[in-house]
């Protein structure tokens, strides 16, 4: 995974070191800063500061949870999800996986029918249930991707 610094000078050369530091209202070698590694024990000739995104973890790493992270997603127009930790699994049978996760889809969908079907709307409490269960099929079947990647599921053993 890339460096925070790494990532804000990507993204910050793209749209100029000028139009940035305007817009924050704070100096072009601050921004160039930002941009660069920072001292540490590993590199303690560098000469980078610490940058905001580095902030932003130092605090989300804190309060020991994802609101911050959350928080952000939601402003940027999506939702946080967690991706699962991977435990190979030698026993999974990828047939059970696949019906097991479309299995909890159809039952999601049968909930917004029933929830529609009620009383012709979906209200709040029924929407909060909605994505509670949609972020969980979502880590589903990130797991699953995840044990595809992982080459644990084995057809041949499966016909056996």
């Amino acid at each position: 995974m890339r460096e925070t610094w790494q990532e804000l000078n990507e993204i910050i050369h793209e749209l100029g070191v000028k139009k940035v530091a305007a817009a924050l209202g704070i100096s072009s070698s601050l921004i160039y800063k930002w941009c660069q590694a920072p001292k540490s024990d590993a590199n303690p000739e560098a000469s980078g500061a610490s940058n905001p995104l580095d902030r932003l973890f130092i605090i989300m790493e804190l309060a020991g949870d994802e609101r911050l992270i959350e928080y952000i997603a939601r402003r940027a127009g999506g939702y946080f999800i967690p991706n699962p930790v991977h435990r190979s699994r030698k026993d999974l049978s990828f047939v059970s996986e696949t019906m097991a996760i479309l299995d909890k889809y159809a039952d999601l969908m049968r909930f917004a029918e029933q929830s529609l079907s009620n009383d012709g709307k979906i209200d709040h409490d029924e929407a909060i249930t909605l994505r509670r269960d949609w972020d969980k099929l979502k880590v589903r079947l990130e797991t699953f991707v995840m044990h595809c990647e992982a080459g644990d599921f084995d057809i041949v053993k499966e016909d056996d």
